[in-house]
């Protein structure tokens, strides 16, 4: 399976007896992570996996991907703290015009996104005998302007608990993936 490796530079103030450490303290360094990511995990793929009865997996096309988030309501927002960790929340959804919508109070998942607008929207689906998985992964910002949070309204994003979320988030999808499987 072909693979896309991802590299990010970082740079770093050293104090003596740090292992990037080459000087003496106070100076800079670049650290250097790699990672490797499966050939599925960027944009949705157009094919799926012949001899389908022999795989209880499949992999969605985009139009696939869109046509289930599309129709959902709840789904689960990855963020990430300042601290480095990864905050699941669920969240209710409304798509429209090809991106995604939720609405937060202040807080932590709002504080989370606006110091790192790189978020993963998931959801799962089942009917009967199929399971489906889709992720999304976006750029989150929020949305200021009243004609859009107008439109939105008037759509219809209702939260699952009655209090204030007066915020209005906006993601931009910039890649998605996902999974149909056969249930035994």
């Amino acid at each position: 399976m072909s693979r896309i490796l991802i590299a990010v530079a970082s740079v770093v103030n050293t104090r003596d007896g740090d292992k990037y450490s080459r000087g003496g303290r106070g100076q800079k360094s670049f650290v250097i992570f790699a990672l490797y990511i499966p050939k599925y995990c960027v944009p949705c793929h157009t094919e799926t996996m012949s001899n389908e009865a022999h795989h209880p997996e499949t992999i969605l096309t985009a139009e696939e991907c869109w046509k289930l988030t599309r129709a959902a309501r709840y789904a689960r927002l990855g963020t990430l703290s300042d601290g480095g960790e990864i905050h699941i929340n669920p969240v209710n959804i409304l798509v429209h015009n090809e991106k995604i919508y939720f609405r937060t109070a202040l807080g932590a998942k709002y504080t989370n996104l606006l110091l790192h607008e790189q978020v993963t929207i998931a959801f799962d689906r089942i009917d009967e005998n199929i399971a489906y998985s889709v992720n999304i992964f976006g750029v989150a910002r929020p949305v200021t302007g009243n004609t859009i949070r107008r439109e939105i309204d008037e759509i219809g994003l209702h939260t699952w608990v009655d209090t204030p979320k007066l915020e209005l988030v906006e993601i931009t999808p910039v890649s998605l993936t996902g999974r149909r499987f056969k249930l035994s």
